[in-house]
């Protein structure tokens, strides 16, 4: 397997566990930490769970998408050698989101979002 598959498949594995994370800290704690998510719970005054898995499905989805086009970019400019360099920071991004998730949802600490 080369750099590049193995990255697109960590990608693709640290969304899936943000996803499931989110869906275990919702049934716990009520709350997220997406914004997206938060100002939809704000406006409606809802916390139902199949609003909030849509929304981050789609944010999920909308995010993919985006960064195979950006790679893609890559094979645009004749540069593809190099395409396995451009997801590091999306990974990584990633990575740091996960870590946070989990953070969250092992200290039991969350609090909404609250940005505005």
């Amino acid at each position: 397997m080369n750099r590049l598959n193995a990255l697109w498949i960590i990608f693709i594995l640290e969304n899936l566990y943000d996803i499931a994370v989110s869906i275990l800290g919702w049934s716990s704690f009520s709350t997220e930490e997406n914004l997206f998510i938060w100002l939809f719970n704000y406006t409606t005054n809802s916390y139902s769970l199949i609003p909030q898995l849509e929304i981050l499905i789609g944010i999920k989805l909308l995010f993919l998408i985006g960064v195979y086009w950006y790679t893609r970019l890559f094979d645009f400019f004749k540069v593809s050698k190099y395409k396995w360099i451009s997801l590091i920071p999306f990974v990584i991004v990633s990575f740091l989101v996960v870590i946070w998730d989990t953070y969250l949802l092992m200290n039991g600490d969350v609090t909404s979002f609250g940005p505005l």
